[in-house]
């Protein structure tokens, strides 16, 4: 378990583990890249 502030365990959590920030930055924002994308498909096919 990390003990330590919220800063720290940000750090820890991107630097640390051993994954590139970047990379997981990435791996983060995909669901919500594809339920954007699956919604807009959504409001466009309920308004056509």
């Amino acid at each position: 378990m990390f003990t330590g502030d919220q800063g720290a365990l940000g750090r820890h959590l991107l630097d640390e583990s051993g994954n590139g920030p970047w990379l997981l930055m990435l791996w983060a924002r995909l669901p919500v890249i594809a339920l954007t994308l699956l919604f807009g498909l959504v409001v466009f096919a309920c308004a056509r």
